[in-house]
């Protein structure tokens, strides 16, 4: 028996922010931080479908399909998500985490 809880906390139609992203990348060369610069921006979209997939153990792990407002779409995972009015929270903790305030 699985010690692993399956938690869907995403519906299609629920508007989600994707968590931060690391900044800074030490050792990366000037003409690349360009390119880190504008796939570090926030994005804001919409959950348009769920997607189910298991790791090679077996275990099912939840996916979003994700219409972003700039007209693109991703999948990612329920990890790298938070709803849109969170945000302001999860940008919190992961300033104290990083700096210790």
């Amino acid at each position: 028996m699985s010690k692993h809880k399956k938690i869907v906390r995403f519906q299609p139609g629920d508007r989600v922010a994707e968590k931060p992203k690391a900044t800074f990348i030490p050792n990366i060369s000037k003409w690349k931080t360009n390119i880190v610069a504008k796939n570090c921006t926030q994005r804001y979209g919409t959950i348009t479908k769920l997607i189910e997939k298991k790791n090679t153990n077996g275990i099912v792990s939840t996916y979003y399909k994700v219409s972003w407002d700039n007209n693109t779409t991703g999948e990612h995972a329920q990890s790298r998500l938070c709803f849109e009015f969170e945000l302001p929270q999860v940008l919190e903790e992961y300033t104290a985490k990083l700096y210790g305030n």
